[in-house]
């Protein structure tokens, strides 16, 4: 495999895919990301890249743009601005739960203050879960933000 290896175990979480037809060839292709990295692979689609990934395979197949996800808003992060949350969603970051599993690594490698907006997540999510607060339903977003940067 070209690119990265895939430990389809561990690091589901921090991978993103976009699924989208070679051009030239018209063979399915994905391209996988690490989050919050600018590290890319671009695959023949592969099987397992399907079971890893069905949702975002199904919003391709569909020519679909919209696809659910969970999580809390970045923008409930205390401080977090829309210029904030641009940036992240290009690093593949698209809500509070993903900004609080990333790396160290990959924190420092996304600028100045990563690390503390890391910080203050897993405390909201360490509060919410306190006091029982439930993770707010899917919301729709374009594929396109789902996804930003990743091509």
């Amino acid at each position: 495999m070209t690119g990265f290896e895939l430990d389809r175990k561990n690091t589901k979480s921090n991978l993103r895919a976009e699924f989208h037809r070679d051009d030239v060839t018209g063979r399915e292709m994905v391209t996988i990301r690490i989050k919050g990295s600018n590290d890319t692979s671009i695959q023949k689609v592969e099987p397992h890249h399907i079971s890893m990934w069905p949702v975002e395979y199904q919003a391709f197949k569909t020519n679909n743009p919209d696809i659910e996800i969970g999580g809390t808003p970045l923008m409930e992060i205390p401080g977090m601005t829309p210029e904030k949350v641009r940036n992240y969603k290009l690093n593949g970051v698209r809500n509070v739960e993903e900004l609080s599993e990333l790396s160290d690594m990959n924190c420092n490698l996304m600028g100045h203050g990563v690390l503390t907006d890391r910080s203050v997540a897993r405390l909201l999510l360490e509060a919410r879960s306190k006091a029982g607060a439930s993770t707010p339903a899917p919301k729709k977003v374009k594929a396109a933000d789902a996804h930003a940067g990743a091509n």
